[in-house]
């Protein structure tokens, strides 16, 4: 994706459109999902992050990125997004017995969606592994952004009309009132760690403290 031709039209790619680059862009997925795995799911928080390696555009916004983000507990968040690559959204949630894998992180292929449980065991001369993997089928529905778009209207469509001089979103339903905040609440934490990661790559790749 990255020829000259999209350094000088994609907004992704200018410091006058949008600084965050591909941090901001396909690395705003990988922070999201980390936040559902350890945050929403573990309860865990983050305490630092750092951009390990990077490649800028001529207008000195980030096309390439590869960066660690730690959180409370010995969790790591580790991924790399770019425009310089192969397209490819893989993600993988390792445990200490089995992961899970995804391909489709931020756009899904048609059709029913899936996922893999692989676990892994070398033989008794660690020469060959074995691999153990369960294809999880999910129900099929629609894509996620229309999703997105169905959720942020059930909220507006309650909203309490002085929630815009509030702190916290109210609603006539106490459900929807708490899922907007926490919505809003997660995607500002989101905003912090990608801040944390372009102070990283300011200060040549320095970890950053959340």
């Amino acid at each position: 994706l990255a020829d000259a031709v999209f350094q000088e039209t994609n907004i992704r790619a200018r410091k006058d459109a949008d600084l965050l680059g591909a941090i901001g862009d396909l690395g705003w997925y990988c922070i999201r999902f980390a936040q559902m795995v350890f945050g929403q799911a573990l309860g865990k928080k983050p305490v630092s992050a750092q951009v390990v390696d990077f490649k800028l555009s001529k207008h000195g916004v980030p096309l390439d990125a590869t960066c660690v983000v730690r959180f409370e507990g010995g969790c790591v968040l580790w991924f790399h997004c770019g425009f310089m690559t192969a397209f490819r959204q893989r993600f993988e949630i390792c445990g200490t017995q089995k992961s899970v894998i995804l391909d489709d992180l931020v756009l899904p292929t048609k059709g029913p969606v899936s996922f893999d449980i692989k676990s892994s065991a070398l033989n008794n001369y660690a020469i060959l592994t074995s691999n153990e993997i369960e294809k999880v089928e999910c129900e099929d529905c629609p894509v996620h952004e229309i999703l997105l778009w169905a959720k942020f209207a059930e909220i507006v469509k309650t909203m309490d009309a002085t929630s815009a001089d509030a702190t916290k979103w109210t609603t006539s339903n106490e459900d929807t009132a708490k899922a907007a905040n926490g919505f809003a609440d997660v995607s500002m934490v989101n905003q912090q760690i990608a801040d944390a990661l372009m102070k990283s790559l300011d200060g040549n790749c320095v970890s950053v403290d959340i």
